[in-house]
């Protein structure tokens, strides 16, 4: 579960989504966490990719998890994906900012 100052960062980014975009990802994500832990491990990752007919190299894996596994524990949370995914859309532009984001998950 994230803490607050996570949470409080997490809502601002949820504030300029459509309810359809958020809903969206939601189903994006509960695809890698067919489980419902909460979380996406390495093997959850691996697992997706197989059941969309590829396999994965163990360095794709890595670069995945190091991608999008901001506080670095592993797990990666709906919070860190979406903040991943948002950062990959909007391009370099806003990397400042995405820092200020993946920092304040990173507490």
């Amino acid at each position: 579960m994230a803490d607050k100052a996570v949470l409080k960062k997490f809502s601002k980014i949820v504030k300029g989504l459509q309810a359809n975009e958020l809903e969206a990802y939601k189903e994006s994500y509960q695809f890698f966490d067919p489980a419902g832990k909460g979380y996406i491990t390495r093997e959850d990752f691996a697992d997706a990719i197989k059941r969309m007919g590829q396999v994965p190299t163990e360095e794709e894996l890595d670069d995945l998890c190091k991608e999008y596994d901001a506080t670095g524990d592993g797990k990666v949370t709906f919070e860190e994906l979406l903040v991943a995914v948002i950062r990959r859309k909007e391009g370099p532009q806003k990397i400042p900012e995405r820092r200020r984001v993946n920092q304040g998950l990173r507490k």
